[in-house]
C-alpha cells in the first residue's frame, strides 16, 4: 500500500541555480530526474545583496544556467534574502518540494570554529524533502577561473562623508549637553548609537557605517570622558565600555545596511510587478496593433530607461522598425544607414 502511494504521488524537483561553473551539470541532472519521475521541475535562484558586485563572467554563466533550466522545462523562480539556506528551505516548504538537487563545491579543510556549509544547513532545516547533493569539486578544479580578488570597500562619496561628520558633530553636542545635565554615560552612548543608525540609513554602502562605529568610540572618549580632549581614560572600566560600544555600533550599522539593501530589492521587485500589472491591464484595452506597440514600448522604457525598437512580424518577414524614444518624442522609423536592421536579422 505504501509503495502504491509513493508511485501515485507527484514529485516536485527543485534545483538551486548559481553562477558556479559546475551548476550546468547540476541543472542537467535535475532535469533528467524530473523527467524520470514525471514530476514538476523548478529552478530556484536566491539573490543576495552581494550579487550586485557580480562580474560579467559570472553574470553570463548565471543567465546561461537559467536558460538551460528553462529549456529543460523548469519554472524559473527568484527570491531575495541574505540567508540562502533559509530561503531555499522556506520555498521548499511552501511549494511542496519533494526532492532538492544541489551541488557542493569548493570544499576546504574544516576547523572547530568554521560555520556549517550550505548543504549542512539545508539538511538541518529540511525534513520533508529528499536532498540530493551532487559533488562538483572536480569541476571547480578543472574550470579555468581567475583567482578571486578581495573586494575592498569603496571610498565613500563626499556627500556621505559630510553627512557622517554632521551627524556625529550633532551627536557630540547633544552628548555634551547631557553630560552638563548630569545624565549617565549610558544615555550619551545611546545618542552615539542613534548616530550610527542614522548614518547607516542615510548613506550608501557599508563604509560610512563602519567608519561611524569608530567615530562613536573615539569622539565619546576624546570629548566626554575624563580627561577631556585626550584619548586616555582615567576609569578602569572605560576600556570594556569602549569595546562593548564599538561592537554594538558595528552590529547596528551592519544590520541597518542589510535592511536597507533588502528594502531596495523589495522596492525594485514591487516596481517591476506594478509595471507588469499595468501593462497587462493596458494591453486588454488596446484595439489596434499600433496601440499594443506603443503601450509595450512605454512599459519597457520605464523599466530599462532606453529607447525601444519594435519590428512587427508578418509571417516570416519583418516589417520596418519603429523607434520609440525614451525622451517622449514622437516615434520614427529607423534610417537606412543605421545598423539596427542587421542586428534585428542576426537576432
Amino acid at each position: 500500500m505504501q509503495n502504491t502511494i509513493n508511485r501515485t504521488a507527484k514529485d516536485h524537483i527543485l534545483v538551486c541555480l548559481s553562477s558556479s561553473p559546475s551548476n550546468e551539470r547540476i541543472v542537467r541532472i535535475a532535469g533528467r530526474m524530473a523527467q524520470a519521475f514525471c514530476g514538476s521541475f523548478t529552478a530556484l535562484y536566491v539573490q543576495t545583496p552581494e550579487d550586485a558586485a557580480m562580474n560579467t563572467e559570472d553574470t553570463s554563466r548565471l543567465q546561461a544556467n537559467m536558460h538551460l533550466a528553462k529549456q529543460l522545462g523548469a519554472e524559473i523562480v527568484t527570491t531575495h534574502g541574505e540567508d540562502v539556506p533559509t530561503q531555499i528551505a522556506e520555498y521548499a516548504r511552501l511549494s511542496g518540494v519533494t526532492k532538492i538537487v544541489i551541488g557542493q563545491s569548493g570544499i576546504q579543510c574544516r576547523h572547530f570554529f568554521s560555520k556549517p556549509i550550505l548543504t549542512e544547513r539545508l539538511i538541518a532545516l529540511i525534513t520533508a524533502a529528499d536532498i540530493h547533493i551532487i559533488p562538483d569539486a572536480e569541476d571547480y578544479r578543472n574550470s579555468r577561473r581567475k583567482p578571486s580578488i578581495p573586494i575592498y570597500p569603496a571610498f565613500p562619496a563626499t556627500r556621505d562623508l559630510l553627512l557622517t561628520a554632521g551627524i556625529f558633530a550633532a551627536a557630540t553636542i547633544v552628548g555634551w549637553i547631557f553630560l552638563q545635565l548630569g545624565f549617565a554615560n549610558a544615555n550619551i552612548i545611546m545618542v552615539y548609537l542613534l548616530g550610527v543608525l542614522l548614518t547607516s540609513a542615510f548613506t550608501s554602502g557599508y563604509t560610512c557605517g563602519v567608519l561611524s562605529a569608530f567615530l562613536s568610540v573615539i569622539l565619546f572618549n576624546y570629548f566626554l570622558t575624563e580627561p577631556r580632549l585626550s584619548l586616555a581614560a582615567y576609569g578602569s572600566k572605560y576600556p570594556i565600555t569602549f569595546v562593548v560600544m564599538f561592537t554594538a555600533a558595528l552590529l547596528t550599522s551592519t544590520l541597518a545596511a542589510k535592511l536597507k539593501a533588502h528594502a531596495q530589492l523589495s522596492a525594485r521587485d514591487a516596481y517591476r510587478a506594478k509595471l507588469l500589472f499595468d501593462m497587462n491591464r493596458q494591453l486588454q484595452k488596446a484595439e489596434t496593433p499600433e496601440e499594443v506597440y506603443q503601450m509595450t514600448a512605454t512599459q519597457i522604457q520605464k523599466l530599462m530607461q532606453r529607447d525601444v525598437l519594435i519590428c512587427p512580424a508578418q509571417g516570416d518577414t519583418l516589417l520596418d522598425g519603429i523607434v520609440y524614444p525614451v525622451d517622449g518624442s514622437s516615434p520614427h522609423s529607423i534610417s537606412e544607414d543605421e545598423q539596427e536592421p542587421d542586428v534585428i536579422h542576426w537576432v
